[in-house]
């Protein structure tokens, strides 16, 4: 990390202070319910094992590694599931071992292997988050380190306990780890985030138009014309399902290709979803795998890096899909990638928009994603800064207990909870783009919250109404 400015300097400063002042508020959690799950936890686990070791899978398992047989070696479980079972694996080490991590078992819908990764969630979810957390719990309240010199992409960190790392996409082990975040008396949790931060700062650094137009149009959307051309759907389809094609193109295609990963490492994640949440063509149309096969698409092909990507294969339209999005849609964009990694190879470091030298030997991806994470951080660095003062200047009662990427989590007494949010949006959206001019699009806050007293986990989102008011939505 290298400050190239004053205010780059200054920004450090301040964000040191004020992560100094939050880490000094900490975070509530109940160390009961912590116990609690703990002791359920391992019941179930006990539960688990047992019924494990009663599976045919087990003895198939105990024959073939004897007394070196360990339940818990992800190892042993591939060479079962793939090898001696003979179910397909299209996955495999560097070291042409068959992998065994959770998204190798996705296509699979056998008992013995959701009963083995239950087990191995909730043993994860107890050693290392709630037991975790409890450790670091003193007098109900933990106060986690959060770190500005760590990252090289210039984002936080945090440790003991890491807030940053708890469980979002597994709902078991998310209910389980945030409902032990609790809010003070008589407060409110609220999590206001920055929404798509990284995506609107891409658009200032590489000023591509189309990628301008989508964030400010909204009748555009990048999410949905990709889900279009990824599953050969309509508009009207793709609207019909967006909580999964859509969502699936956003989260599997769209934020991957963004951060440097390539269509032969999307293709199979996507075409596994496509059969286990049951992707349809439109809300009462066929299976998705169906309507692609009468497309033409009937089989996933080679994901093997260098594999030729066979027409007729989903693997082939998404490598179509890909080299639309960056040689016709977002050219732009593919043209200041290519200029800023020529600078960095011909300077050996580059300037981000924030102020700040990223120098160092990178990768390409990383010298593309430190710009734009980078900066996109600082947004938020910079705005959570001028909130605490808010704070601190009204005497107000609301204490930020957190803050978690590009997220600011907040213990927020009732009487305070529509200034808050009206601060936090005035901050984000109005004052930060008239301190920084380089912000060319229209910032964002997406915001929910919980009922007083809530945990963590039972936050809902809330928007403003007519009147200025923070209300739940759809309530």
């Amino acid at each position: 990390m290298k400050p190239a400015s004053r205010e780059a300097y200054q920004l450090m400063h301040d964000g040191s202070v004020v992560l100094a002042q939050i880490e000094h508020n900490g975070f509530r959690v109940s160390e009961a319910y912590l116990n609690a799950a703990i002791e359920e936890i391992t019941v179930r686990e006990a539960e688990l094992t047992a019924a494990l070791k009663a599976d045919v899978v087990w003895k198939t398992w105990a024959k073939k590694y004897g007394a070196a047989s360990k339940l818990s070696s992800r190892t042993q479980l591939g060479e079962i599931v793939f090898g001696v079972m003979g179910h397909e694996c299209r996955y495999k080490t560097p070291t042409g071992l068959y992998a065994a991590g959770e998204e190798a078992f996705d296509h699979l819908d056998l008992p013995f292997v959701r009963a083995y990764l239950e087990l191995a969630n909730l043993q994860k979810t107890r050693d290392t988050f709630l037991k975790g957390i409890l450790s670091e719990s003193v007098n109900g309240y933990v106060r986690p380190s959060f770190l500005l010199n760590s990252v090289i992409t210039y984002r936080s960190s945090c440790r003991d306990p890491n807030l940053q790392n708890v469980p979002a996409r597994n709902q078991q082990m998310s209910a389980y780890v945030r409902k032990a975040f609790v809010a003070r008396d008589g407060r409110r949790i609220v999590e206001t985030d920055f929404s798509g931060v990284e995506v609107r700062v891409a658009a200032c650094y590489t000023k591509d138009p189309v990628l301008i137009r989508y964030i400010e149009d909204p009748t555009t959307d990048m999410h949905r014309d990709t889900a279009m051309d990824m599953f050969l759907l309509t508009k009207e389809q793709v609207e019909e399902t967006r909580k999964k094609t859509r969502d699936c193109a956003k989260n599997m295609f769209v934020f991957p290709q963004f951060y440097g990963s390539v269509y032969f490492q999307c293709a199979p994640q996507i075409w596994d979803a496509m059969e286990r949440r049951d992707f349809r063509a439109g809300k009462d149309g066929i299976p998705l795998r169906q309507h692609l096969a009468k497309k033409g698409i009937k089989t996933l092909g080679d994901v093997n890096a260098g594999a030729d990507a066979v027409k007729g294969t989903f693997v082939h339209l998404a490598k179509k899909v890909e080299e639309s999005m960056w040689n016709d849609r977002f050219r732009v964009y593919t043209d200041w990638k290519r200029r800023w990694w020529d600078e960095y190879c011909s300077k050996g470091y580059v300037h981000t928009l924030t102020g700040f030298l990223s120098q160092g030997v990178y990768r390409r991806n990383q010298v593309l994603n430190t710009a734009i994470q980078g900066s996109a951080f600082h947004c938020l660095l910079w705005s959570l800064v001028r909130l605490q003062r808010w704070l601190n200047k009204w005497k107000m009662k609301t204490k930020i207990v957190g803050q978690i990427h590009d997220s600011i989590v907040a213990d927020v007494h009732p009487d305070e909870f529509d200034d808050y949010l009206a601060a936090v949006k005035q901050i984000i959206t109005v004052d930060l783009r008239r301190h920084w001019d380089w912000i060319i699009v229209p910032m964002e806050i997406e915001a929910e919250a919980s009922e007083v007293g809530g945990t963590w986990y039972e936050k809902r989102g809330v928007a403003e109404d007519e009147n200025g008011r923070w209300v739940y939505k759809n309530k």
